[in-house]
């Protein structure tokens, strides 16, 4: 019989199920005994001791749950957000890169595409992306210069630099 067996009851308690000084390893060590060779530990005790771990174990392992819901919930929200853009970008460089032209319409727009680029020799339209692509580069060179402006403001406006150069203007007056 395994330990996990044994019944909780001092009714059905059963001295050869445990060894009196813990020498066997394969059987539990017997609790104290009274006179009528019972189980010294009340019952109830047990049991009340029992139902509060149980209470216990039970409340963190929801709150345990809880948090990895919440947890999976919050990665999902952030790779829908992610997906919906992805989806997003994909439809507007469609419809952008589409012609205008409804689809009866649309061979005209061909036929315009093929003599601008074949006939006359034109290349295809540059796409904004060359150009908004310069245009952030110059945008992110001009934030680094504005940062780094005012940081070397912020080190040049220090107290001690203050009192340093309010000592200097002061210096030919007092002389």
């Amino acid at each position: 019989m395994e330990p996990w067996d044994l019944p909780i009851s001092d009714s059905e308690f059963d001295l050869d199920s445990c060894s009196m000084n813990g020498t066997d390893p394969l059987k539990p060590k017997c609790p104290v005994l009274n006179e009528n060779q019972t189980p010294a530990f009340p019952e109830w005790l047990t049991i009340i001791m029992l139902c509060v771990y149980l209470l216990f174990a039970n409340i963190l392992l929801l709150n345990l749950l809880i948090a990895i819901f919440n947890f999976t919930f919050q990665e999902v929200q952030d790779n829908t957000d992610r997906i919906w853009k992805f989806q997003r970008y994909e439809l507007i460089k469609e419809y952008h890169s589409r012609p205008a032209a409804p689809p009866p319409f649309i061979i005209l727009s061909h036929l315009y595409i093929f003599i601008r680029n074949v006939l006359l020799c034109r290349p295809p339209l540059k796409s904004r992306k060359f150009s908004e692509y310069n245009e952030l580069l110059s945008w992110e060179a001009l934030m680094k210069d504005r940062y780094l402006l005012s940081t070397q403001q912020q080190r040049s406006q220090t107290m001690e630099r203050c009192i340093v150069d309010t000592a200097q203007k002061y210096e030919p007056l007092q002389s």
